[in-house]
């Protein structure tokens, strides 16, 4: 889609922020360090790494409520082997330091992020050189916790039109009814009830 359109999710932003995205699916992807530093050599990359086998069943999560896959690991595994290799992360950080060096990359974990954020918070701060200036924001809810949706077809009708309003650059208006916290209604905390691991 190129250059114009992926710079129109920063249109908010001034010259003299920081800014920067939340792209989980960019991690095991073999030739996105090369492109984001075709883009921009000395961008600053924070990995942040959770238990893989939580994020296993995170992405098996994610592609169940977007109507991407059926409700059975082993079939979903088969169709998505990223449910997996996501999470072999010895190699992807490997990736990610050879293209940007070790200086520009810092990682996290998760369990971190859950125990202390404002710990965390301070060490991004502090690794980008900036003031922590506002705290209130921070809670002591659980980071990105696996959801299941409550009705699988309406769930995937609604990933089609955010797809499609962002494939035509109208990233706000998913952005609007994302911070309405629409999704809690359209979704349930996965149990280990919900999911067939057979």
């Amino acid at each position: 889609r190129g250059i114009a359109w992926y710079k129109s999710y920063f249109t908010h932003c001034s010259d003299c922020q920081v800014c920067g995205e939340v792209g989980p699916a960019y991690f095991d992807r073999q030739n996105v360090p090369k492109r984001v530093s075709e883009l921009n050599p000395e961008t600053n990359i924070i990995i942040s790494l959770r238990n893989p086998i939580e994020r296993a069943i995170s992405l098996f999560a994610h592609h169940l409520s977007t109507g991407r896959i059926t409700n059975n690991l082993r079939r979903a595994i088969k169709n998505r082997p990223r449910i997996l290799s996501s999470g072999f992360y010895k190699q992807h950080i490997r990736r990610w330091i050879k293209v940007f060096s070790r200086d520009n990359v810092k990682i996290i974990f998760l369990s971190d992020i859950s125990e202390n954020p404002l710990l965390v918070l301070n060490e991004i701060y502090n690794w980008f050189d900036l003031e922590l200036i506002n705290r209130d924001h921070l809670t002591q809810n659980t980071p990105n916790k696996s959801k299941m949706p409550r009705y699988p077809f309406l769930n995937k009708i609604i990933y089609s039109i955010a797809d499609a309003l962002h494939y035509v650059g109208l990233h706000g208006v998913v952005s609007y009814f994302s911070s309405k916290h629409i999704k809690k209604y359209f979704h349930k905390d996965v149990g280990k009830s919900d999911l067939d691991i057979s």
